[in-house]
């Protein structure tokens, strides 16, 4: 008797301490099937990509945990955004509040709640100059009171997405990606809203590889998605022989992409970079960024 007086003074505790994570990154283990399936992504995606993704990394301490911090292992929405960066060749871009959120995740948490129990828009300081120019935005977040939160609706809001393709991503504990998806849909009723992802945000496993299946499911089409002829004047690109020759100032960053989108090389230094290609006949498309941030990218004609 004593044994299952125990058993029940533990279960209120053991509720609470499950409630103490339904607002902050969360994820829905019963819908992850459902959030992570095909759903009818199917046919080529074409255009210019923008990555755009909410993450409170610039706020919480390295280190923090679950508990005393804001998120569960702050920065993680960052790691998958800059990961689709590199495989799609997109635009990296920051959804930054006005707001700095607090590092504890019982404050944030009454704070999240708050916003969407009022249905609010936080104010923004970082904004997308030429979104015209975009064809594909992706769109990541962490799960907040079991959706996405509310200054990325502030963001789908501040633009004008009629014909592009948006794709949302979330990280999170238990709660999925499909009620942002409705958000989403709802919000961007003339956009084409196609099937999210949602990765946990421990980053466990082979989160990689689910995000690699789930570009090819969309059918991503670097030829287009990736501008073929160079931007920046001060960054040169050329094929000679069994190499791909890089020119430019400062420190700059290579990365390679085959017919499907997919990352297959990288390389990083200063002023000058060699690609070996000898054995690289998959590339398609070279994406090169320099150190103040100038962009370049070239079609490989085989």
């Amino acid at each position: 008797m004593k044994s299952l007086h125990n058993k029940w003074m533990l279960l209120p505790l053991s509720l609470c301490l499950l409630l103490v994570f339904s607002f902050c990154s969360k994820n829905d283990a019963l819908a992850s099937n459902e959030d992570n399936s095909d759903n009818g992504n199917n046919g080529n995606i074409s255009g210019k990509v923008l990555v755009a993704y909410f993450s409170r990394a610039n706020y919480v301490p390295d280190g923090t945990d679950g508990v005393t911090g804001a998120t569960n292992k702050a920065g993680n929405t960052k790691t998958v955004a800059q990961y689709i960066q590199e495989k799609t060749g997109g635009t990296l871009f920051e959804i930054v509040p006005e707001r700095n959120y607090p590092i504890s995740h019982t404050e944030c948490s009454a704070i999240a709640q708050q916003e969407a129990e009022n249905n609010e828009r936080p104010s923004l300081k970082s904004h997308v100059e030429n979104m015209e120019d975009y064809d594909i935005v992706f769109v990541g977040f962490p799960i907040w009171v079991y959706r996405e939160p509310m200054a990325v609706l502030t963001f789908l809001e501040e633009y004008d997405f009629k014909d592009k393709t948006v794709i949302p991503f979330c990280t999170s504990m238990a709660v999925g990606i499909s009620a942002s998806e409705d958000d989403f849909k709802k919000t961007l009723s003339d956009a084409d809203i196609k099937s999210g992802l949602r990765i946990n945000y421990t980053l466990s496993g082979n989160w990689q590889g689910e995000v690699d299946h789930w570009i090819d499911r969309l059918g991503l089409n670097p030829s287009t998605s990736v501008a073929n002829t160079t931007v920046s004047s001060a960054i040169s690109i050329n094929k000679e022989g069994n190499k791909i020759v890089v020119l430019g100032k400062g420190h700059l960053t290579a990365t390679a992409y085959n017919v499907h989108g997919v990352l297959v090389s990288k390389a990083a230094g200063k002023e000058h970079l060699e690609m070996d290609c000898q054995n690289q006949s998959r590339i398609a498309v070279v994406r090169v960024t320099d150190g103040s941030g100038k962009v370049a990218t070239q079609k490989i004609n085989r």
